[in-house]
């Protein structure tokens, strides 16, 4: 009985000295266990905060292109050669417009009672909300001051074109703007305009805007350019249509002059 009364002291001694050590040991674990936890509910945000500026890139490269009517694609690429003044003259008269313009190029002025200013922009369709282009014009009168007189959008699908030069048309005093030098084409438009710009022979064309592309069997491109004759004639506003095939060959499919009174026109 003596023998198993102490057997039973010592058992109930063993536990009690363990007890203590399990009191100092617990809490130090738990505490291991929350920060590990904390660490890896961190690594979980850090994950999701990368997949979200991964999406968020992704959704703004989506958004640098505007797909419209007839399947052309309207790029947010390519910048024009404004001066500091053209630019600033824009960005002031733009201050009361109801959506967003940006001046890429100015393309022709006109002398009246004071100065009209026809700049290529780039602009937020009021109807559909897309990217589009537009003519803007600018109005400057004697004192310097700025307005906003028009903007007219560009349809890809229905450019106004004229079946003689504008140059001859325009008798208005409009005097089309000759960039000082040649605007830069995004991506394989610029390798396939100055391809097929090779082959072309009426006039030397020189790229103001890349304005559309149209993928079909291959891609079409169209480039807004400025047209200059040898014959020392007015320079002219054209759009120029690139047609390169599915291995890469160039060609220019056709040349129409643009009818810049169709969108300067009050």
């Amino acid at each position: 009985m003596r023998t198993a009364q102490k057997t039973i002291a010592l058992a109930l001694s063993a536990s009690l000295a363990v007890l203590p050590l399990m009191g100092c040991g617990g809490p130090a674990k738990e505490e291991q266990a929350v920060q590990q936890t904390v660490a890896d509910q961190t690594t979980e945000q850090q994950e999701a905060a990368k997949q979200g500026e991964s999406q968020q890139e992704a959704a703004s490269q989506d958004q640098s292109q505007e797909t419209i009517a007839g399947g052309w694609t309207v790029s947010a690429e390519g910048t024009g050669s404004l001066t500091a003044d053209e630019k600033a003259m824009f960005e002031k008269a733009a201050e009361t417009s109801s959506y967003p313009l940006e001046p890429v190029q100015l393309l022709a002025t006109q002398l009246v009672s004071g100065r009209n200013f026809a700049y290529l922009c780039r602009m937020t369709s009021p109807t559909s909300g897309a990217t589009v282009w537009g003519v803007a014009v600018v109005y400057q009168d004697l004192e310097g001051n700025v307005r906003m007189s028009q903007v007219i959008p560009i349809d890809l699908t229905n450019i106004q074109t004229a079946q003689d030069s504008v140059a001859k048309d325009v008798e208005g005093g409009w005097e089309i703007e000759i960039p000082a030098q040649a605007n830069a084409l995004p991506g394989e438009a610029e390798q396939a305009f100055a391809a097929a710009v090779k082959e072309y022979k009426d006039a030397e064309l020189m790229p103001i805007a890349l304005l559309g592309t149209q993928v079909v069997a291959g891609t079409n491109y169209q480039v807004l350019c400025v047209s200059t004759k040898s014959d020392g004639s007015a320079p002219d506003l054209c759009v120029a249509q690139v047609y390169r095939d599915l291995d890469g060959n160039a060609q220019m499919s056709e040349v129409k002059t643009l009818d810049l009174l169709k969108y300067v026109s009050a």
